[in-house]
C-alpha cells in the first residue's frame, strides 16, 4: 500500500474538491483492503490452516464452552461391559500335543495325554467367525514318571481373544476412518448375530 504525499494532496487540492474526494476514496479503499488482509493472516492458525504450530505465536488457545461433565471418566456403574464369550461349539480344535519329554527328551507320541488348558481365538477368515480353539495337555513319561506340558502358540495370549484378521481389519477401518469406533462396536455386534453360514 503506498502512502500519499503531501505533494500529491497540495496537486489534487489545486485541482479541486473533486480530484481530493477520488484521491482520499482511492486510499481508504486501499487502506480498508491492506487492513482485512492483515486481520486474514491474523486469523489463521495450525488448526484453520496449513500453517505449522510453530507460527501460532503465544495467544492463548481459546477453551472449549462444554461444560465439565459430573461424571468420571471410564465405564460408568450400572453398565454392562462386553467382553468375548467363551464359545461352547468351536469351527476349528488344534491339539498342541506333547511329543517328547522336557525333562529326558523320551518320545511321548504314544502316551496318552490328559487335556489341562484350553483358549479360544476369535478370528474371520471369510464372512462368519470362525472359533479356532487351542488345547494343551499334559503326559507323564513311563520312563522318568515326569509331567511335560504342551505349550499355547506365542499368539494365543487370552481366555477368548480376537485372531490376527479381525484386528487387521479393524486397525485397517480405523485407518481408513471409513467408520467411526462406535459404528466399529456395533457392526461387530451385528455382523456376529448376523453371521453367514
Amino acid at each position: 500500500m503506498k502512502s500519499i504525499s503531501r505533494a500529491q494532496i497540495e496537486k489534487a487540492y489545486e485541482e479541486g474538491l473533486e480530484a481530493v474526494i477520488i484521491l482520499m476514496e482511492g486510499f481508504v479503499k486501499e487502506f480498508g483492503e491492506r487492513i482485512a488482509e492483515l486481520d486474514n493472516q491474523k486469523a489463521k492458525n495450525s488448526r484453520n490452516s496449513h500453517k505449522p504450530p510453530s507460527g501460532d505465536g503465544f495467544e492463548k488457545q481459546t477453551k472449549s464452552l462444554r461444560k465439565k461433565s459430573e461424571k468420571k471418566t471410564g465405564g460408568q456403574e450400572g453398565h454392562e461391559g462386553e467382553n468375548l464369550k467363551w464359545e461352547e461349539t468351536v469351527d476349528q480344535l488344534i491339539q498342541h500335543e506333547v511329543t517328547t519329554c522336557r525333562v529326558c527328551g523320551e518320545d511321548l507320541s504314544s502316551v496318552e495325554g490328559e487335556s489341562i488348558g484350553k483358549r479360544q481365538v476369535h478370528d474371520l477368515p471369510e464372512i462368519k467367525i470362525e472359533v479356532t480353539e487351542h488345547q494343551i495337555e499334559k503326559k507323564i513319561c513311563p520312563h522318568c514318571n515326569l509331567a511335560t506340558v504342551s505349550k499355547f502358540p506365542e499368539t494365543v495370549k487370552e481366555w477368548v481373544q480376537y485372531g490376527g484378521t479381525v484386528r487387521g481389519l479393524v486397525t485397517y477401518l480405523n485407518r481408513i476412518g471409513s467408520i467411526s469406533r462406535g459404528n466399529r462396536k456395533k457392526e461387530g455386534k451385528q455382523g456376529r448375530r448376523n453371521t453367514v453360514k
